[in-house]
């Protein structure tokens, strides 16, 4: 009896054991194989251009700094104690040419002055006295009836020639006075602003020493450095009277400014050490940025005519471009590149009107490839 309740017990789990297993083999067997798909991979969209033929104006860039075109130091030419100086005598005061702007002691210059009138005048007086001595000695020598030719110290000639010099050298000794007592008012060679002052009332002044430093803010020039390979980009003549068109621009009182200007000359030479030659380029009087201003030039070259222009980007290995052909394959095409500046690239030959050029990066370049550009998408 015992035996009877053992055995279902032990053949009951092994029984559902097997029968699991093989229900889970059928179910196996029955499943079908999944479908297997090929994946076509997508072509890259890329952005493009059309090329058209068209006319463009080299730019050639540089950089520089405002400075005034004159710029002078106020030199005394006689000393003397400054004792008067004009209103506007301080550093940044304008000032109009000829005016005063300080004044010397003139004291000692006006008793120089009288000095010199009086030998003056003492001169003409011992000229006239030795004119009528020697007027009165060929009257002598006429009258006593003397023959032949009278010398040249018989009719006073050496001292009519010495008192002749007496009254030139007194005459230019007046001149000096003059001058001297003209020069005690310094005055302005130009209009301008003064830059710095080093005198002021009470200080005495040597001949030579400088008052003041003194510039024209109306005109100001820049000086513009190039590799001389950049030349060929600016108009012809430039270098024999010629001129060029410059656009300046910088930062001022937190604003974004534009100024124009001119190539005016050259300073006719190549540093040594940087290999640059420098143009000098003349702002307009009614805008001019101010003196010490650091400014970024664009100087307006020589027109190209029937040239191609793209963006920097789209030229690959410098020298080639990657075009889309009509089969909107890639095509890569080399390009004579005429220039190349911050914002285009200036092509002559190798390209085609009408050709679709692609401008925005793609990771795999293969000559072939399928493309596909955002008009095409757009289109489709």
């Amino acid at each position: 009896m015992a035996n009877q309740l053992i055995y279902p017990k032990i053949l009951l789990p092994i029984v559902l054991i097997i029968g699991g297993v093989l229900g889970a083999y059928a179910l196996e067997q029955a499943k079908k194989p999944p479908e297997r798909r090929t994946v076509q991979p997508r072509p890259p969209l890329v952005q493009t251009i059309v090329l058209q033929p068209e006319t463009v104006r080299y730019e050639v860039r540089s950089q520089g700094r405002i400075e005034p075109r004159l710029s002078a130091a106020l030199i005394a030419q006689v000393s003397g104690t400054v004792v008067e100086t004009h209103p506007n005598f301080y550093v940044g005061g304008d000032f109009q040419k000829g005016q005063v702007l300080l004044k010397l002691d003139d004291r000692d210059y006006k008793l120089a002055l009288a000095r010199a009138e009086a030998q003056v005048a003492a001169a003409e007086q011992l000229l006239s006295r030795t004119e009528a001595e020697a007027e009165q000695a060929r009257y002598e020598w006429n009258e006593l009836g003397k023959r032949g030719t009278p010398t040249p110290l018989v009719l006073k000639e050496p001292q009519l020639a010495e008192a002749r010099a007496r009254l030139r050298g007194a005459k230019a000794d007046l001149e000096i006075a003059r001058l001297n007592l003209q020069r005690v008012e310094i005055t302005a060679p130009f209009e301008g602003r003064i830059d710095q002052k080093q005198v002021d009332i009470g200080h005495f002044m040597r001949v030579g020493e400088a008052a003041a430093h003194l510039y024209t803010p109306k005109e100001t020039e820049v000086r513009l450095p190039l590799h001389d390979e950049e030349l060929k980009f600016l108009p012809d003549g430039l270098f024999n009277g010629g001129s060029a068109n410059v656009i300046l621009s910088g930062e001022f009182a937190g604003k974004a400014h534009e100024w124009l200007a001119t190539i005016r000359r050259s300073e006719g030479r190549i540093d040594p050490q940087t290999r640059l030659i420098t143009l000098v380029a003349r702002t307009a009087s009614e805008s001019s940025p101010p003196v010490g201003q650091f400014v970024k030039a664009t100087i307006l070259g020589k027109e190209a005519h029937q040239v191609f222009v793209v963006p920097p980007k789209a030229l690959h290995e410098k020298e080639k471009l990657l075009l889309v052909n009509p089969d909107k394959r890639l095509t890569i095409q080399p390009v004579q590149v005429l220039r190349t500046e911050p914002a285009r690239a200036i092509i002559s030959q190798g390209a085609n009107p009408g050709d679709r050029v692609i401008v925005s990066p793609l990771e795999v370049i293969i000559e072939g490839m399928q493309i596909e550009a955002e008009s095409d998408q757009a289109a489709s």
